[in-house]
């Protein structure tokens, strides 16, 4: 019988027919026993060896679950306050940006909020708050260019 044709189980040994020697699909294993079915003391296993079919389809693990948004909004007062002050800040110069402070202030905090937010990601955190922050710059950035303008009619 060609090897090909084997099915996975305990065979004649094909260099020596007083021995079977396990077929695992593939290969010959180096376990062996007597041919009446009693296994050889020194090198049959207690039970068949396990066969891994390479061709299997592997198992997905589910991707974790996204914490509700009240719970990101919290871990991202947490781990990102300068980012938090900036979107705030952008926020109250939408409402009155005197002299163009809060807009200004909303521009640097902001910055350092994306910038602390790319540490964050580099380091494993999901959340990091990084879309706060570039809404914070742009608004900043919008409120900014409307006082300019405002200012120079």
């Amino acid at each position: 019988m060609a090897d090909e044709e084997r099915t996975t189980g305990w065979h004649p040994d094909p260099s020596n027919p007083s021995v079977e020697r396990w077929w695992n699909g593939i290969s010959w294993g180096d376990q062996t026993r007597e041919s009446n079915g009693s296994p050889i003391p020194t090198a049959t296993p207690t039970t068949a060896p396990r066969v891994i079919d390479p061709y299997a389809p592997v198992a997905r693990t589910p991707p974790p679950s996204t914490p509700p948004a009240t719970t990101r909004d919290g871990q991202f007062r947490n781990v990102n306050p300068i980012g938090y002050i900036g979107v705030a800040l952008g926020f109250v110069s939408l409402l009155f940006n005197v002299f163009c402070v809060p807009s200004f202030l909303a521009l640097i905090f902001s910055a350092i909020g994306i910038g602390r937010a790319q540490v964050l990601r580099r380091s494993g955190h999901r959340v990091t708050g990084l879309g706060w922050c570039v809404a914070g710059l742009i608004m900043g950035i919008a409120e900014t260019l409307i006082y300019i303008g405002g200012t120079t009619s």
